[in-house]
């Protein structure tokens, strides 16, 4: 599969689940002094320590939203991630 490909798989899942994103992007945003535009970057491109390089993106798209606000609420919190 090319890396466009892998992209746009990943754009469709993730589009499936909007709530999942959102909601992800808002805890984001709040940790980014409420810059939604930086949030939804980090969303999209920013690999996460301790996912193999995947991003917030690709987890939820993977199905592992969870996953993903327990990293953010680790941030939150001071721990390192």
């Amino acid at each position: 599969m090319t890396g466009r490909a892998a992209v746009s798989r990943q754009a469709r899942a993730s589009q499936a689940r909007p709530g999942e994103a959102a909601r992800i992007v808002a805890e984001a945003a709040s940790l980014l002094g409420g810059d939604m535009a930086r949030a939804a970057l980090w969303f999209r491109h920013h690999p996460l320590a301790g996912f193999g390089g995947a991003t917030a993106e690709g987890l939820v798209a993977a199905g592992h939203a969870e996953a993903v606000l327990a990293y953010l609420r680790k941030l939150r919190d001071g721990v390192s991630a």
